[in-house]
């Protein structure tokens, strides 16, 4: 797979273009970079089939919109997602509990 390919191929998808980006780097924002670099250093191929992951997990494209575009890996395929930040609802409902008896829960089956 090549990571540009890829990365171009998923902007497609999601709707959006280079134009659309506040900045490419590290999840925690300390590593950055302009997108005509990252087109230089995605350039590559590499394994994301079943594995170990080669794409660096904390690696995010941000957008002006707010929307972030990170790597996820499940049982060692990688690739592009696309995470939009949580809005609060003006009549929501208040959280009482956060914790369960186990298993997977969710805060709208505990409250």
């Amino acid at each position: 797979m090549n990571l540009l390919k890829e990365t171009e191929d998923r902007f497609k998808f999601f709707g959006v273009t280079e134009k659309d980006i506040k900045f490419i780097g590290s999840y925690s924002g300390e590593y950055s970079c302009t997108w005509d670099r990252f087109k230089e250093m995605a350039n590559v191929e590499y394994d994301n089939s079943f594995g170990e992951p080669y794409v660096a997990d904390d690696l995010v494209i941000v957008f002006l919109s707010g929307k972030w575009m990170e790597r996820h890996e499940y049982d060692g395929r990688e690739e592009w997602v696309m995470r939009v930040p949580p809005v609060k609802k003006e009549n929501g409902k208040v959280l009482f509990k956060v914790v369960g008896e186990g298993g997977w829960n969710a805060i709208e089956g505990l409250n």
